[in-house]
């Protein structure tokens, strides 16, 4: 959701056609006043997400702060990890692919967000949105 170029029609459509969704803090407060017109607290955001449109994960992610999960009507909160931060573009996509890696290779949704933490985390502290990975 980049500045003011989205409608509710399209982010209804996309969260109906969601199994996974991923939000940072600005869209969760933008999305909990376009929907349902209040702000809610991210865990009732995300419990009313699940229930309205059906997706099986709501990651919400707080920067520097972490993320949280929520699946099957329980919220998990990841820590974040305290790193150098030189340029934040490319921060929630990394986390949003290191998540559905670590996801589809069979971890469990706290050891998917944790993964996507780190990898985050790496992509922030590098310059540009695709940095050179070590091996």
């Amino acid at each position: 959701m980049r500045q003011n170029y989205y409608k509710k029609e399209w982010i209804e459509k996309s969260l109906y056609q969601s199994s996974i969704v991923k939000l940072n803090d600005r869209e969760a407060l933008i999305i909990s006043e376009l929907l349902f017109r209040q702000t809610l607290k991210q865990e009732k955001l995300a419990e009313l997400i699940c229930r309205e449109y059906d997706p099986s994960i709501v990651c919400i992610t707080h920067g520097k702060n972490g993320s949280s999960v929520y699946c099957n009507g329980k919220l998990e909160k990841v820590a974040g990890i305290n790193g150098p931060v030189a340029d934040t573009v490319g921060g929630g996509d990394s986390y949003s692919a290191g998540f559905l890696f670590s996801y589809l290779c069979g971890t469990n949704i706290y050891e998917a967000a944790e993964f996507a933490e780190i990898v985050g985390n790496f992509v922030v502290s590098q310059s540009g949105a695709v940095p050179k990975y070590p091996k």
